[in-house]
């Protein structure tokens, strides 16, 4: 973003910088190398040798180091409990049998899901009346 504002393309970019370090090290002053060279060329290396295992780098105290001392778990306080819904005052225009079915089949998706009012509702829930022949 900031090279596009200068007007300035990547293949420019690069150009620009290589002339700054071949200036750098022409005056003697001492640059370090590029990140991609110390950092990721260097690990690219590391790991397609043959011989290569993670835990041959002794680096478990900078994990020591850099993670914080562990804190003791939050209290967790009570989830808030939704408001129940209230039955649609609008009459419906699907049949009985097929408004059963589909309160019935969101109580099992409900209880599927689960929380901790799971057995109440089951309790609650009124008998399916008898299937009329």
């Amino acid at each position: 973003m900031l090279l596009r504002q200068d007007g300035i393309g990547p293949v420019a970019a690069v150009r620009r910088l290589r002339a700054m370090r071949q200036a750098a090290a022409a005056a003697g002053v001492r640059t370090p190398r590029p990140v991609f060279q110390r950092v990721f060329a260097r690990g690219i290396r590391e790991y397609l040798r043959r011989d290569f295992h993670p835990d041959r780098n002794d680096n478990y105290h900078l994990a020591g180091e850099a993670s914080p001392a562990p804190r003791p778990p939050a209290p967790r306080s009570p989830a808030p409990r939704r408001p129940a819904r209230r039955p649609d005052p609008r009459p419906s225009a699907l049949p009985a049998d097929h408004q059963r079915h589909r309160r019935d089949h969101h109580q099992r998706r409900r209880d599927q899901r689960g929380g901790p009012d799971r057995a109440r509702r089951r309790a609650a829930r009124p008998a399916a009346p008898p299937a009329a022949d």
